[in-house]
């Protein structure tokens, strides 16, 4: 998949969403928790790295909290609650997505049926490290998102508000005649942003725009 170039002449060359085996974007918006579907995402993306594995989306919605789901979370959260204490994740094939089934964890306390990949923990990369953590894969991201909701297109320069959303950073951008911007894969559908996607100026705010530098985490095995 490529998502739509201002330039394509780059100075960068940081791109996860430009490699053969990078995944689509949901192509609808699915009424989970950002931070489980993040959480999905990110484990596609680095499990992708050594073999093909499309996980479930409803094993991180409904076994990570009691509640079902919705109502937002953390990563971390979904990676130890729903991933490595169920001894890794099914596949999608195997758990697919159900949203009236998103509030019970088909596992019950147990571990998953037939886990396609597995995670021994987490890390916390410092903030500020973003492009460093960009250099092994594409890690989850909080951030504010109150500007995102009118976000069409072009390269986002101003960013308020507090940390509300969960997704993943997937590379970073530009070219010798223009600032560099970080690629952001968002969980609200192909027909939002570019593609499902929005760039973020990586030159204001210090490189934080939207807070992004703050809540950096991916897997590790």
């Amino acid at each position: 998949m490529k998502t739509q170039r201002h330039n394509e002449s780059k100075e960068f060359d940081c791109e996860f969403e430009e490699r053969s085996w990078l995944w689509l974007v949901f192509r609808k918006v699915y009424r989970t928790g950002c931070a489980h579907l993040l959480d999905v995402y990110t484990l596609e993306g680095w499990a992708y790295q050594e073999h093909t594995r499309w996980v479930s989306v409803q094993q991180t919605t409904a076994c990570t909290y009691t509640y079902n789901g919705c109502n937002g979370g953390w990563p971390y959260d979904a990676y130890t609650k729903a991933v490595i204490a169920r001894g890794g994740e099914d596949s999608a094939a195997d758990y697919p997505y159900i949203i009236p089934q998103a509030g019970t964890c088909k596992f019950g306390t147990g571990h998953a049926d037939k886990p396609v990949v597995n995670i021994k923990s987490y890390a916390n990369v410092a903030r500020g490290q973003l492009t460093t953590a960009l250099t092994t894969g594409p890690p989850s991201v909080c951030v504010a998102a109150e500007a995102w909701q009118t976000y069409t297109g072009g390269v986002l320069k101003t960013c308020a508000g507090d940390v509300d959303h969960c997704v993943q950073a997937v590379g970073i951008g530009g070219s010798a005649s223009g600032a560099p911007y970080y690629i952001v894969r968002n969980s609200w559908g192909t027909s939002w942003g570019i593609k499902g996607y929005i760039y973020l100026d990586a030159t204001v705010q210090s490189g934080d725009i939207c807070h992004i530098q703050e809540y950096i985490t991916h897997p590790t095995e």
